[in-house]
């Protein structure tokens, strides 16, 4: 994801949704934390706020 951090930030600055599913202890984890240094926590909370950002977390 980091090398794709630039498209991924700029897809969502043209109002992507991200949607994430997998294993709260497999990569959801270190896909959270990948996106937060791509977008930052804030854009992260905001899009959790507006439904752009969903996770099914199991």
């Amino acid at each position: 994801m980091a090398a794709d951090g630039p498209a991924i930030a700029e897809a969502v600055g043209r109002g992507a949704a991200i949607y994430v599913c997998g294993s709260v202890q497999g990569m959801a984890p270190g896909v959270h934390a990948a996106l937060a240094a791509i977008l930052g926590e804030t854009l992260l909370e905001d899009m959790l706020g507006d439904g752009r950002y969903r996770r099914d977390i199991y």
